[in-house]
């Protein structure tokens, strides 16, 4: 059974589990298809659309298992690479195996030197 989501990217800030830390913000820029497949395969088309011109972002497709990440890791580094051009514009596709257990996800793009550069979803349920 395959399941599909498009979501808008946010600037809120969250923690491993993909709670907002502080108040939620509305600012949208660009969007998160998301797809769990049948093979059990999470597949993200992110597209960031107005962010930081010329900058290398990691992301992170984060899967949560009982409301808790399997694994976070690093803000700058062991994610995918989105690259955006000189109007902060960019896309990548990102794929994982669907952790065992695993009942939901959310996807986090921080600035490679920068942290607190960032654009994330919310964690959405595909169980």
């Amino acid at each position: 059974m395959e399941w599909f989501a498009t979501v808008k990217s946010l600037k809120d800030t969250r923690d491993c589990n993909g709670n907002i830390i502080g108040g939620a913000k509305s600012q949208k820029l660009g969007f998160v298809n998301l797809v769990k497949t049948g093979s059990d395969k999470l597949v993200a088309n992110v597209v960031l659309q107005g962010g930081t011109p010329n900058t290398n972002f990691n992301v992170r497709l984060i899967q949560l298992k009982n409301g808790k990440a399997v694994e976070c890791g690093p803000c700058t580094s062991g994610g995918a690479t989105l690259a955006t051009d000189s109007d902060g514009n960019g896309n990548v596709n990102v794929q994982r195996a669907v952790s065992p257990g695993a009942t939901a996800a959310w996807v986090d793009l921080n600035n490679q030197n920068k942290c607190e550069d960032f654009f994330d979803i919310g964690p959405l349920a595909f169980g």
